[in-house]
C-alpha cells in the first residue's frame, strides 16, 4: 500500500530535551514544548533527568485528531509516558500536559491509578489492507512483580505490558480490559496470584497458539486492539496490537523462561 512521505525533524531543544516532529508541524511547537517540559519539571515530585517529545501532523486522521503528541519523561529513573490528540498542536500538547501531570501525581499516590482519557483513536484502515508496520523482539522482558507491572501500565499509558513475574519467573501480560478492569495472564496458563488489587482479574489458562498470519486474521475479524498468543512456529510469547495508524505492531519475547 502506498504511503505519503512526510518530513521529519529531530533536535535537542535544550539540555536533556529532544523534540521529534513529522509532517507540517508549526514552528511555534519548539517553544511550546520547552514551556511544557519546564512546567512539568517544576511540578514533578522528583528530578526529571530527560524528556523526549514527538509531534506528528497527520492529514489522514479526522479533523479533531489531526495533531498527535507523545512524550516520555525519565523521572529519577522512572519512565512516565503519555500520548494525546487534538485538532492542532496546541490542543494536543495541552491534553498531553494534563495526562502527564496525572501520572506524576501517581508517583506520590500509587493507590490512585490514572487512566488516559484522550488517547487518539485508530485510523480506519480496511482489515484486508492492514499490515504489520513494526516488529519488535523483546529478548529480556522486565523482571518485576505484578504490583510494579500495574504501576508501569498506568505510568506509561500502555494498553498492555509484557513482563517476567519475579514471583515465578514466568512471562505474564497485564492488559486493560475496559470498564476500569485490568487482566493478568501467564504464558503457561497458571494462576497469576501476584496482586490482590481491586479491578484486577486473573485469566486462568494459556493464551492461544497461532501463526502470525492467523493472529492478524483474528484481530481483523474481532476488532480487538491486541492479542496475546504463542507463536505456532517459534513457541514464543507474542502480542499483536493495533497501532494508531490503523496497522499492526508485533511484540515477541524471543527467550522464554525455562
Amino acid at each position: 500500500m502506498a504511503t505519503q512521505a512526510r518530513a521529519q525533524y529531530s533536535t535537542d531543544v535544550t539540555s536533556g530535551l529532544v523534540l521529534h516532529t513529522a509532517g507540517p508541524v508549526p514552528g511555534k511547537a519548539r517553544d511550546q514544548v520547552r514551556e511544557l517540559v519546564n512546567h512539568l519539571i517544576e511540578v514533578a515530585p522528583r528530578p526529571v533527568w530527560h524528556a523526549k517529545v514527538k509531534i506528528k501532523s497527520d492529514r489522514n486522521r479526522e479533523m479533531a485528531e489531526r495533531s498527535l503528541a507523545q512524550a516520555s519523561l525519565d523521572v529519577s529513573g522512572i519512565t512516565i509516558r503519555a500520548e494525546s490528540a487534538g485538532e492542532d498542536t496546541t490542543k494536543a500538547l495541552q491534553s498531553l500536559v494534563a495526562s502527564l501531570e496525572a501520572k506524576l501525581n501517581h508517583l506520590e499516590d500509587p493507590g490512585a491509578t490514572p487512566r488516559p482519557t484522550d488517547r487518539p483513536h485508530f485510523v480506519e484502515v480496511e482489515p484486508d489492507q492492514r499490515v504489520i508496520a513494526r516488529h519488535k523482539i523483546c529478548s529480556h522482558a522486565d523482571h518485576i512483580d505484578t504490583d510494579q507491572a500495574i504501576d508501569r501500565l498506568a505510568e506509561r499509558g500502555y494498553r498492555f505490558y509484557l513482563y517476567t513475574d519475579t514471583a515465578d519467573d514466568k512471562t505474564t501480560v497485564i492488559a486493560e480490559a475496559g470498564d476500569e478492569e485490568t487482566t493478568l495472564q501467564k504464558v503457561d496458563g497458571s494462576f497469576p496470584d501476584g496482586s490482590q488489587r481491586p479491578g484486577v482479574r486473573a485469566i486462568v489458562g494459556p493464551p492461544p497458539i497461532r501463526s502470525v498470519s492467523d493472529a492478524v486474521a483474528e484481530l481483523n475479524e474481532t476488532g480487538r486492539d491486541h492479542l496475546f498468543f504463542r507463536d505456532l512456529d517459534g513457541d514464543d510469547a507474542s502480542v499483536l496490537y493495533r497501532r494508531y495508524d490503523g496497522h499492526y505492531g508485533l511484540l515477541v519475547e524471543a527467550s522464554l523462561p525455562v
